[in-house]
């Protein structure tokens, strides 16, 4: 379609190929099921298509987006495939505002380096299996975000309305510092996993944070604000990735959690924390100093030689 479509309803079948939409202004009124293979979402990034009933992909197959997605509070279901952002990109189950309820968003792969908006309103949850090679990813808002696999982008942006975030990945790369500006728990890893945040993290909004496995920066400072910590398992912060001199961790909160924490801030970072309840065993491996400011209950304090 090269120019805008307007229709009630878009039937697709396992045999209706691939199904490109060019036209500035798109509109559907009824849900879209694209039970086709591939679909190519405009080519400009001014180009909007809005789903009035929302969408699903039942073949779940390939998109390639490159425009601006609207939903008027309908959920939309892009299933398992890949999606490919061809240029800067948004998906707002919103209607630009007009239904601020919003609706989920679920996204089976994400791939291209663009940015990416997703803003899945004030009842709207966001679902992502995969993300590759994005280049800014911003959550612009929703009860809550779950990357189920394995997130690599340059940043991670939140808002204060971006709800609960969680990265259930294995391996998670950020090549940007990454503030949390959402209020909503923020959960990283579920057991062995690893985040890596290149140019460290902070919480600015000061949410409470769940650590279930590595947390690493490249020298940079991760500050956990104020929220205070659970540790889901056993965890690591450690700022010195690349860089021996570290930097440093601070939790400006309480930490708690029966499990046993690994800190690392290197020959230059320090460790603030405010207070630990039932930590199992809490290693101070490397660090310039390291200071309590409040109560301690741990199983075992363990030190080494480069603890400062």
């Amino acid at each position: 379609f090269a120019g805008s479509v307007t229709v009630n309803d878009l039937i697709t079948t396992a045999n209706s190929g691939t199904i490109t939409l060019q036209g500035a202004a798109n509109t559907f009124v009824a849900q879209v099921d694209f039970a086709n293979a591939a679909t190519v979402l405009g080519n400009d990034a001014a180009d909007i298509t809005t789903f009035n009933g929302g969408v699903i992909a039942s073949a779940n197959g390939t998109f390639n987006v490159q425009s601006t997605i609207r939903s008027s509070a309908d959920a939309l279901h892009f299933g398992t495939g890949v999606m490919t952002l061809a240029a800067d990109a948004s998906i707002d189950a919103t209607n630009a505002g007009g239904s601020a309820a919003g609706g989920n968003i679920n996204f089976g792969s994400l791939t291209g380096a663009f940015d990416l908006a997703v803003n899945a309103g004030t009842g709207g949850a966001i679902a992502v299996n995969t993300t590759t090679n994005i280049t800014d990813l911003t959550l612009t808002r929703a009860t809550g975000t779950t990357f189920t696999g394995n997130v690599t982008v340059n940043d991670l942006t939140t808002t204060v309305n971006s709800g609960t975030v969680t990265l259930n990945g294995a391996v998670n790369t950020f090549a940007a510092a990454v503030d949390f500006a959402n209020t909503g728990l923020v959960t990283l890893g579920n057991t062995g996993d690893s985040s890596t945040f290149g140019n460290g993290v902070t919480f600015s909004a000061n949410a409470a944070s769940n650590l279930g496995g590595a947390i690493v920066t490249s020298g940079d400072v991760a500050n956990f604000g104020t929220g205070g910590v659970t540790l889901g398992s056993d965890s690591t912060v450690d700022t010195t990735s690349g860089s021996a001199a570290g930097a440093n961790i601070i939790f400006g909160a309480g930490i708690a959690g029966a499990n046993n924490l690994g800190l690392t801030a290197g020959t230059g970072g320090a460790v603030t924390v405010a207070t630990t309840t039932n930590i199992t065993d809490l290693t101070l491996t490397s660090a310039v100093t390291n200071t309590f400011a409040g109560s301690v209950t741990v199983n075992d304090l363990i030190t080494t030689a480069n603890s400062g």
